[in-house]
């Protein structure tokens, strides 16, 4: 490990002496935990903990969920989905990065849901790999697979807004989002300027200055709030009237 990717540790000095704590544990008190990396049987285990051990502590206080993730094992990050959604503490998600994958479904899970300017989503279908053996355990492990698309899709549809049909369309291929796409397609959240405290939206889109057109994956700017033209608009409308 290079030595200057190490974590400082807080020094406290206490009656009994000086007394370290780690970053971690210092955001743990404030109810701020972090998915970074693959998703993993341990990475997912090691959140539920701590989602149960901050519900224990305060019911009805609110949890923070760091994420920068590229996804990982789908059974492991539908664990940790579901007790996201039964822990009573309402969950807060924010994307730090990327959300990709499993780890995008994560994100779109959350109570309130914020993304930092540069933050960045991905969507797909699950993906398999290394499939062998009979027919029969092929086509056991290929509905399988669709019924775990059914899954994912209707998590997506849900915390959304969007129908499965919208969905299907966008994880049919790997789909990325930037802040503002990702503001558009949700619609119920904001991105956050790096230089404020936590903004999450509530619905609120009247300034919002772009666009996502869900099955050509097109962005244009809508006209300017005192009027005038938009030629990118113009050029895309007339497109489609020859069309």
């Amino acid at each position: 490990m290079n030595p200057f990717y190490t974590m400082p540790h807080i020094l406290i000095e206490t009656s009994e002496g000086n007394t370290a704590h780690s970053l971690q544990d210092e955001l743990f008190k404030e109810r701020e935990i972090e998915l970074v990396g693959e998703i993993t049987s341990e990475s997912a285990y090691a959140i539920i903990l701590q989602l149960r051990c901050l519900q224990k502590a305060d019911p009805a206080a609110p949890i923070t969920l760091y994420i920068n993730s590229p996804g990982g094992e789908v059974a492991s990050g539908l664990a940790l989905y579901d007790v996201m959604q039964a822990v009573k503490c309402p969950v807060r998600t924010v994307c730090l990065g990327t959300a990709a994958s499993m780890a995008a479904i994560l994100f779109a899970s959350g109570k309130e849901r914020g993304l930092l300017p540069h933050g960045k989503v991905m969507i797909h279908d699950p993906l398999t790999t290394g499939i062998g053996g009979s027919a029969l355990t092929i086509d056991s492990l290929s509905r399988n697979l669709m019924q775990t698309r059914q899954i994912t899709a209707g998590i997506l549809a849900r915390h959304t807004g969007r129908t499965l049909d919208e969905i299907y369309a966008c994880t049919a291929k790997d789909t990325y989002f930037n802040a503002q796409e990702a503001i558009a397609f949700v619609g119920t959240m904001l991105s956050m300027p790096l230089d404020s405290a936590w903004l999450f939206a509530r619905g609120e889109q009247a300034r919002l200055t772009k666009k996502f057109d869900l099955y050509s994956h097109r962005r244009y700017h809508e006209l300017p709030e005192a009027g005038g033209r938009c030629p990118e608009r113009e050029e895309i409308e007339q497109k489609e009237a020859i069309a």
